[in-house]
């Protein structure tokens, strides 16, 4: 029976120990990676802090039926759900005080179902200004002080 094992190791996971470090099991399994020495591809990042400078407005993304994408600010996704809620109710009202009309029936039906998907189809997100946070010195000015790394969208 042959047992072999294995080390594996991944760029974005390692660093080197100081000279005269103890070799072994760490106690400390996690540690803090500079955004700059993260490599694409290189395995899991144990553990990142940023600084978040600037925080942009929540936005509204959402894929429609024809496979455009349109995006909304809040108060525009507010004005357009009162909107699609208007027009639902209408359907509705109408349909129920002409009984017979099933044409206008499935069409407020549709309505109600298209608003339904809707929720599949939107997703919210910020957009945040982030600084490495080992590289970050803030200053008397309040204005971050070091170099931007790049946008994050969650």
């Amino acid at each position: 029976e042959d047992k072999t094992s294995e080390l594996v190791m991944a760029y974005n996971g390692i660093r080197r120990a100081q000279w005269d470090a103890k070799l072994g099991f760490a106690r400390n399994l996690s540690f803090n990676v500079g955004l700059r020495s993260i490599k694409t591809g290189g395995g899991i990042v144990p553990s990142i802090t940023v600084v978040i400078t600037q925080k942009y407005p929540m936005v509204f993304k959402e894929r429609t039926g024809d496979g455009r994408t349109v995006f909304r600010s809040m108060r525009s996704e507010e004005i357009y759900r009162e909107k699609l809620q208007e027009e639902i109710q209408s359907k509705v009202s109408s349909s129920q005080a002409i009984q017979e009309d099933s044409a206008q029936q499935r069409e407020a039906e549709e309505l109600m179902e298209r608003f339904r998907a809707r929720a599949q189809t939107l997703s919210v997100f910020f957009k945040v200004q982030v600084l490495d946070a080992l590289d970050y010195t803030p200053t008397p000015q309040g204005k971050p002080k070091g170099n931007c790394i790049g946008y994050i969208t969650f």
